[in-house]
């Protein structure tokens, strides 16, 4: 399912969490009671620090962490202007003044322009680990230890990020690091943040801080022999604290951190396989020594002229992107306290091309392939694709004489086939270019068609996936299911289109049909009967039918498999087998290996009965099927073009015809919606799950007929 609307980021609340705050409400305490030590020590045992501090927000933590370590006015604190405000506004808080050190091209403060901004006044560094990507920490600890400087890591966007050998949170290069629970953070307590330290004596300091610099150790009071209800402001502190069933919530979330983050970089590296040796687009990458959380997942537009319309293009299709962040020293507040423009000249060009791509553990595959589409559909034209056909039977030549006139001077249609008269052939007919080995026109192909028998389907098309080609497979997918699974997660990982020729998808009657259905006309679905055959000596008079592969067993022939279009289009009308039963068989004496006659019941996961008959003996070509409804009837013939709807109530039929009817408009339709999934403008009508979905509803019907029982579909 795709949201409505999908936001760059977003929280993921679960039923466990609902409970654990539930509770924690039904508790006697819900400020300042015993959740908040046990979520700190868990925290800071997840993180690996020896001790951890709950407040109310990330922006909360860094005022804190440097009032702990004594920041004051006429001192300067050197930070990454490219952070949300707060890495910046914790000094002004302080008194203090935020000088700012230029960017790498990670977007990570660079070690060294820290150098280079270092005064007699400079107190403090706060490195920013920009989207969860880790700073250079040893560099920037080995200049505080130089310059007598100390370290506050701005970790806010970065739970589960890694450092060398170090969990970010740990303090091995720093004396305090900061983290947020923002809703669109690693994990969420509505608002809140934690701040992690190895020192005794600041954990101490942050813990009176954190409420109003009260102190409730008797050892350490001025009156010593007041009742034991006494406790005492010893310095100016600030209510930062955070409730129990806040606690408990990030108790709970906290359980969940390393999924959480594992979906987050498998998200990212779907994201940067699919745009990888995209010209227009660039993605920050992990260095060798760095582990990225991905708060945010980044993506840089060469040219940031067009950045802002990339922004509304996208927020135009639902998909709400955001841009982190516009350098803090160029917003008003600063302007006016006398900061200028070209300050950190790195930031602003970084600035002017970024754009944060949706990115959070409920992203599903769905929603992140839409954007992924929308944003290739920006940037990408069809100009200079480059489209292999790969055999030169009659279908192929279909699709070369098709593709070739859909791309004319924008791109390339190339063609292989193991057949060297083949290839002759279709190069002087049609003019394409032809190869004579597959694996180097892979190299160079956009997108491929496969047109050869169905015994090799699924291996070409796993040889497509890998060299990073979008697949069109003539129907069926494959003729068993070896391969099929591996096929289908590579071209998922790589963001590629695996599609199925259903060309009957793209047929206007049953397009008219599928919308009849989904509009309820004829009310509650009971069954359908779907029958599609023909004479196979007669389909290609000028061969031999013999050497067709759908007489040839071990080419994946036979009816069943030869005539899918009627299983996947009674499935896409009417929805999922569950199970099937089939009778099939050789009835006639044409000379072939494979069944020529076959009849089909399925039970599909709605409740639907669906009966299909598949045959080679027609002497007439037909095609058609019936649906029965509560309310009426649905029938269509592909013969006549008709779709005849039967109304019980009004005891009449409505009879819609396409008149002047050219199939080859289809076959068409069909080539340039690939064309369009190629070149990122579309996602594909038919998906490979659905493919496979009708193949296994086909080897269900093949197992059956062989064993006399039902077989489920799993």
């Amino acid at each position: 399912m795709v949201l409505e609307k999908i936001p760059y980021g977003k929280q993921s609340i679960q039923e466990d969490d609902l409970a654990a705050v539930q509770k924690a409400l039904q508790d006697d305490f819900l400020t300042t009671g015993p959740k908040i030590k046990e979520f700190e020590e868990k925290f800071a045992n997840y993180v690996g620090a020896k001790y951890a501090v709950a407040v109310s927000s990330g922006t909360a933590a860094l005022h804190l962490a440097c009032l702990a370590v004594g920041l004051k006015a006429g001192e300067e604190l050197i930070t990454s202007p490219l952070s949300f405000v707060a890495s910046a506004n914790c000094a002004l808080y302080c008194g203090a003044t935020p000088v700012f050190a230029d960017i790498t091209e990670q977007g990570l403060i660079d070690p060294a322009e820290i150098e280079k901004k270092i005064t007699p006044s400079t107190k403090i560094i706060i490195p920013v680990h920009y989207g969860g990507l880790p700073c250079d920490l040893e560099a920037i600890q080995k200049i505080a230890a130089k310059h007598n400087l100390i370290v506050i890591e701005d970790a806010c966007h970065a739970l589960g990020a890694r450092y060398k050998e170090s969990k970010i949170g740990d303090c091995t290069y720093s004396e305090i690091s900061c983290f947020s629970f923002h809703p669109v953070k690693h994990i969420t307590t509505g608002e809140g943040g934690m701040i992690t330290t190895n020192s005794q004596d600041l954990y101490e300091k942050l813990l009176k801080l954190r409420t109003h610099g009260i102190n409730r150790n008797p050892e350490q009071f001025w009156y010593k022999d007041e009742g034991q209800w006494h406790q005492e402001m010893q310095e100016l502190g600030y209510n930062y604290r955070m409730t129990d069933f806040q606690c408990a919530l990030g108790m709970s979330q906290l359980t969940k951190i390393s999924s959480f983050v594992e979906k987050r970089r498998e998200l990212a590296n779907k994201y940067k396989e699919a745009f990888k040796n995209f010209p227009d687009l660039e993605t920050l990458d992990e260095g060798k020594e760095q582990l990225n959380s991905y708060h945010l997942f980044v993506i840089k537009v060469k040219n940031g002229k067009i950045r802002r319309a990339l922004f509304e293009y996208l927020k135009d299709r639902n998909i709400l992107c955001q841009v982190h962040y516009l350098p803090i020293y160029l917003q008003p507040y600063y302007r006016q306290k006398g900061y200028k423009p070209r300050l950190c000249t790195k930031a602003e060009q970084f600035y002017e091309g970024i754009i944060s791509l949706p990115i959070y553990p409920g992203l599903t595959d769905q929603e992140q392939n839409k954007v992924i589409v929308d944003v290739r559909r920006f940037f990408r034209e069809e100009k200079n694709m480059k489209i292999l056909v790969i055999g030169c039977g009659s279908i192929g030549k279909r699709h070369i004489k098709n593709v070739k006139a859909l791309l004319q001077e924008s791109g390339e249609v190339i063609v292989y086939d193991a057949s060297k008269e083949a290839l002759e052939f279709v190069k002087k007919e049609y003019g394409v270019r032809t190869v004579d080995n597959l694996d180097q026109a892979l190299e160079e192909a956009d997108g491929v068609f496969i047109c050869t028998p169905n015994h090799l389907h699924a291996s070409q098309a796993l040889q497509a996936v890998k060299k990073g080609c979008h697949v069109f497979v003539e129907k069926p997918l494959a003729h068993t299911m070896e391969h099929v699974e591996e096929l289908l997660y590579i071209a998922k990982e790589k963001g590629l289109t695996v599609t199925c020729g259903y060309m009957l998808r793209f047929y206007e009657p049953l397009q008219k049909v599928k919308e009849l259905l989904i509009t309820g006309t004829i009310g509650k679905l009971y069954g359908a009967i779907v029958q599609g055959g023909y004479y196979l000596p007669d389909w290609r008079p000028t061969q031999d039918y013999r050497k067709n592969y759908g007489a040839i067993k071990a080419q994946g022939g036979g009816v069943i498999l030869d005539c899918i279009h009627e299983i996947d289009y009674a499935y896409w009308l009417l929805g999922e087998a569950a199970e099937v039963f089939c009778y099939a068989g050789k009835q006639s004496n044409l000379e072939m290996d494979t069944e020529d006659y076959a009849t089909i019941a399925i039970r599909l996961k709605n409740g639907i009965i669906l009966h299909v008959h598949l045959d080679y003996l027609q002497r007439s070509y037909s095609r058609s099927c019936k649906i029965i409804g509560e309310k009426g009837t649905i029938i269509w013939n592909f013969n006549n073009h008709k779709v005849k709807v039967f109304d019980a109530e009004k005891k009449n039929w409505n009879v819609s015809t396409k008149e002047n009817f050219d199939f080859n408009t289809v076959y068409q339709e069909e080539e340039r919606h690939f064309l369009d999934c190629v070149a990122g403008k579309a996602l594909p009508r038919v998906t490979g799950e659905e493919a496979k979905h009708g193949l296994k509803i086909c080897l269900a019907a093949l197992e059956s007929a062989e064993t006399g029982k039902a077989v489920k579909i799993q």
